[in-house]
């Protein structure tokens, strides 16, 4: 829990001042109650060692004393009552913070026992996001670096956060220093999404770690330091059932740039991956999202098999952009026609339009698919098909022209309900300039227009 980080001028300057705090009748009217004894000790947290020399008050009394080397304190002869403690040490208020306060009961002719502790600094830490004006939808990464030989407290380390925005698939990096005890903090930290941290120091670095806020305010994550080897990582996406490879999955590092489409044995490899924890997500139209999570060491070489299941996939609905204004029923005669019956023939074994457009194996049509990349076209030579650059068919559906032929290659096969293809020389006279490479028109089922 974060604690506000307060003033100086405040409690522990009051309390120097409690002697004149409690009347004279006041103290005579608690003695007559009868007393007791209030004894302790005082724990310095940051140091994690009791704290010595620390003035130990009882607030809006008289009553005072310091702790001894061990940390211990006692206060004889305390009237019965209710009191609010404080305690007060030159090395806290250069930290700038207050130790607040603990309330304690005494009773007659008994010993009321009270532990008193320092802010740890992972406290204040999180205290100084607070007052360099942390916003309340963003938390904080607190923590330490040091060598995991000698314990020792790393100065001057680099601490480095990544994770996805939730608007792209770049993962987004933020860094900071350690002070001179080794500590760092972020204080700009997304509460909703995986974080991942790592940590460097001159030739060494630490296992990357991850963390979810998940609507906490602050998480510490510490880190030992070595000298680490990077890792290969590598694998194969299958299906759960088939057991037949799975071609053209995006695998992703989450938080990190590694991210691949597998091949058509469904393999993948990230090379050059520090050693740590990862979320490794695999994103397929036709199986959905699925997500696990990693360790890979220092120096290996670390081999994935990730099964997927085909299952239904709730998609997000796509916005088309009209670059024209809807083409009359008349466009929808002629050209070639893969009709329904054809569709519905090829539905089972396609994954989207793309794949139902290749099956039907049409004279002159050039299909192309490599990782995310999805080429339709009808082409005069297939050189220009074949090298680096792709040249599209214009493709409409529903009779309004998509921005992105890739994006309406990638309607899901049970949308489509049949495709009208348009060679150069007839899409030249139907739709005049730019449809040098064809037209494609997909109708989905859900499309109200007129059936030849």
């Amino acid at each position: 829990m974060i604690v506000p980080r307060l003033p100086i001028v405040g409690a522990l300057t009051v309390a120097l001042l409690l002697p004149l705090a409690g009347t004279a009748q006041e103290e005579e009217d608690r003695a007559s109650e009868g007393q007791g004894t209030v004894e302790g000790m005082v724990y310095d947290s940051i140091r994690g060692e009791p704290l010595d020399d620390a003035r130990v008050v009882l607030w809006e009394t008289t009553f005072q004393t310091t702790t001894d080397s061990a940390g211990h304190f006692q206060i004889d002869d305390v009237p019965a009552g209710r009191y609010q403690v404080v305690f007060y040490h030159p090395r806290i208020i250069r930290q700038g913070v207050s130790t607040g306060s603990r309330s304690v009961d005494v009773l007659e002719n008994e010993s009321s026992p009270v532990r008193l502790t320092t802010p740890s600094m992972a406290t204040i830490q999180m205290s100084q996001c607070l007052m360099e004006g942390q916003i309340e939808e963003e938390g904080t990464a607190v923590g330490q670096v040091q060598d995991p030989a000698t314990g020792v407290a790393l100065p001057r380390a680099k601490v480095i956060l990544t994770w996805r925005e939730p608007d792209g698939d770049d993962a987004k990096e933020v860094s900071a220093f350690t002070d001179s005890q080794g500590w760092y903090r972020h204080c700009s930290v997304p509460l909703d999404r995986v974080v991942g941290a790592r940590a460097e120091f001159l030739d060494r670095s630490g296992p990357r770690k991850e963390f979810l806020l998940d609507g906490e305010e602050s998480a510490r994550v510490d880190f030992h330091v070595s000298r680490l080897l990077p890792a290969a990582v590598s694998g194969r996406v299958t299906d759960t059932g088939s057991q037949e490879a799975v071609a053209d999955a995006e695998v992703t590092l989450l938080g990190t740039s590694h991210r691949r489409v597998t091949d058509d044995d469904g393999r993948f490899r990230f090379e050059e991956v520090p050693p740590g924890t990862y979320t490794v997500e695999v994103r397929h139209l036709a199986y959905g999202n699925r997500t696990d999570t990693v360790q890979v060491g220092t120096g290996l070489a670390v081999n994935l098999e990730i099964p997927v299941s085909m299952q239904p996939v709730a998609l997000d609905p796509i916005h088309v952009r009209v670059e024209a204004q809807p083409l009359g029923s008349e466009f929808v005669m002629g050209g070639q026609v893969i009709e329904p019956a054809a569709v519905d023939e090829v539905r089972h074994r396609s994954r989207d339009a793309f794949d139902i457009i290749r099956s039907q194996h049409v004279s002159g049509l050039l299909t192309r698919r490599q990782g995310n990349e999805l080429c339709v076209g009808f082409t005069p030579g297939q050189t220009r098909m074949y090298r680096n650059d792709c040249h599209p068919a214009v493709v409409f559906i529903d009779n309004v022209r998509a921005t992105a032929p890739t994006v309406a290659m990638n309607l899901p096969a049970e949308s489509i309900d049949r495709v009208v293809l348009y060679r150069p020389l007839e899409a030249g006279n139907l739709f005049g300039m730019g449809s040098g490479s064809g037209v494609i028109m997909i109708f989905t089922r859900s499309a109200d227009i007129p059936r030849n």
